[in-house]
């Protein structure tokens, strides 16, 4: 599945980049500039409060929203199962997919989105759905931070490398 989702996470890349393209043409001001060039301040309070709302929605979706996740197939497995007559593809020993899947299995953090499970999902028992789950909740609370993490660090990288008067900047 690795290469799909990658596929996918390429795509979704595309399009988001596009809708920042068109709000940043039809919206200068959400980014910082309004017209006739003056820019707003770098972090002020409505950023900041824009920020925090952000990430406490987010903190809040990944630990609450999580235990409410449905086992069941999502729209990309669906139709690969009703395709292709089985959950996952078909693949020869050394093949793409079998060492894509020994790249995931090894790198990654929160298999089925717990932790604990050290790479065997099924070593983790089933949760029943709406049913609080510690572990879920603490990977999805770890996920969420590393992605804001990550993403407001690539900002400030590349906001700095693009305005040298961004406050900071050597």
């Amino acid at each position: 599945m690795l290469p799909i989702h990658i596929a996918i996470g390429t795509i979704e890349g595309i399009a988001t980049a596009a809708v920042l393209i068109l709000l940043k043409e039809s919206e200068p001001g959400l980014f910082g500039r309004f017209e006739g060039g003056e820019t707003a301040p770098a972090f002020g309070t409505r950023f900041k409060r824009t920020i925090i709302g952000i990430a406490l929605t987010a903190l809040f979706m990944g630990s609450v929203l999580a235990w409410f996740a449905s086992e069941k197939p999502d729209g990309l497995e669906w139709s690969i199962s009703k395709i292709m007559g089985g959950e996952e593809l078909a693949d020869t020993a050394g093949g793409v997919k079998s060492i894509a899947g020994r790249v995931q299995k090894a790198s990654s953090l929160f298999p089925d989105y717990r932790v604990g499970v050290a790479g065997d999902s099924d070593a983790a028992p089933p949760v029943e759905w709406g049913g609080a789950d510690a572990s879920a909740s603490v990977a999805g609370m770890a996920g969420v931070l590393i992605t804001l993490s990550l993403s407001f660090s690539l900002g400030l990288f590349f906001r700095k490398r693009k305005n040298p008067n961004v406050p900071g900047r050597s």
